[in-house]
């Protein structure tokens, strides 16, 4: 007798039978995850760990590309728009964009490693071999403050400070003793990174040039799979992260770039040691909205406290004027009402994002925060024009 494979007693057994071996399968692949999950979980660390250092050059060729497509844009229309007409020269348009921004790129950063990186490596030289005087130095004039002072030779403030002192001389000697291995395992993974280097810089121009391109296939795969509607209201949701969030990303690179020109050439014509080392570290503190500036400032006092009390007068004030410039020049003029975030609104969301994901969730709260009260704003005004009234405020 012939099995007829179309009857429905057939395909019946033949799901009945695909049923139960796909349930043996599950069952008998969790009852191996259970029995070796610590070999297992091994394996996947090591697995996402390489997968991790081989995205890496591709990753960071994707922001290079990121946060340069301004400046090709820059270039393509404000430039090549005006003498290469026609839509038949579009590709050349950008291509000639692309040039141009490896080119500025190359020729800023050429100047920055012959012109500063010697000076910061000799500040920093300079610095790390000085720190214990300075220390010393310190400890010595607090020592006789606590000494001469009636109050401040109190048992218990004394007792506080000694544990200070004590703690920030461990720190020093403990960074010392890291020093010579961290030097040794950056000489190490030095030929690696050149290729990563490499890579990235390849990647980075090969998105420059597809990204238009690249974006409108993205767009018509999510219109596509969603539809029209639905696909339309979540690439407009999209371009507003990105509008956001990319504003606020380039806006505090360009914002920490001019801090530390600024800083840097205050401190040089003003004599402060270290010019170059402490600009550096009121730029990067200054990615950090509110809190960054005032944590650099007080740092760089506090270090210039140990060496020439008259340069970290100096250089607090200085910085104070550098970043009132930054709070009333720069600020207005790069970013504008933008991101449309109250102080309280930054300070909330920089403290947030700093409780429970550190110095990566402080830089990175205060879009999300813009990016929320975009769409708060957004739905306000929606809800507010359905029921005919005027929409005045704004959230956020």
């Amino acid at each position: 007798m012939k099995l007829d494979w179309h009857s429905p007693y057939a395909k019946r057994v033949l799901l009945t039978c695909a049923a139960v071996t796909g349930s043996a399968a599950v069952l008998l692949v969790l009852f191996r995850l259970l029995s070796d999950s610590g070999n297992l979980f091994h394996q996947l660390r090591s697995f996402l760990s390489l997968t991790g250092t081989a995205l890496a050059p591709f990753a960071a060729a994707l922001v290079l590309a990121y946060v340069l497509s301004p400046v090709t844009r820059f270039f393509e229309r404000h430039f090549f728009a005006r003498i290469l007409r026609g839509e038949e020269k579009k590709a050349l348009r950008r291509g000639l964009g692309v040039l141009c921004t490896y080119l500025l790129l190359a020729l800023v950063v050429t100047l920055a490693v012959m012109q500063l990186w010697p000076v910061l490596v000799s500040n920093i030289q300079e610095f790390w071999v000085n720190a214990p005087a300075y220390l010393t130095q310190a400890e010595q004039a607090v020592r006789t403050a606590l000494e001469e002072d009636s109050i401040l030779s109190q048992p218990g403030i004394t007792r506080a400070v000694q544990n200070a002192i004590d703690g920030m001389e461990s720190w020093v000697d403990r960074l010392s003793g890291d020093a010579l291995n961290r030097l040794i395992s950056l000489i190490q993974s030095f030929a690696s990174s050149v290729a990563d280097v490499f890579i990235a810089l390849v990647g980075s121009i090969y998105c420059l040039l597809d990204g238009p391109r690249m974006l409108r296939s993205v767009k018509r795969l999510v219109r596509a799979v969603l539809g029209e509607r639905r696909g339309g209201r979540l690439l407009a949701l999209g371009s507003l992260f990105e509008s956001v969030f990319g504003t606020y990303v380039r806006y505090r690179l360009l914002e920490s770039v001019v801090v530390f020109a600024l800083v840097y050439l205050c401190f040089f014509l003003f004599g402060v040691p270290y010019p170059a080392l402490f600009s550096l570290l009121n730029a990067a503190t200054n990615l950090v909205p509110y809190f960054g500036p005032l944590v650099g400032g007080i740092a760089t006092v506090g270090f210039l406290l140990m060496i020439d009390p008259i340069s970290a007068l100096y250089a607090g004030a200085l910085v104070v004027l550098v970043q009132m410039v930054d709070a009333y020049v720069l600020g207005p003029k790069l970013m504008g009402e933008s991101l449309n975030l109250r102080p309280l609104y930054v300070m909330l969301s920089v403290t947030a994002g700093g409780a429970f994901f550190g110095v990566p969730g402080m830089l990175l709260t205060v879009p999300c925060a813009a990016f929320v009260g975009a769409l708060l704003s957004r739905f306000i005004d929606r809800r507010l024009s359905e029921k005919g009234k005027k929409p005045e405020d704004k959230a956020g």
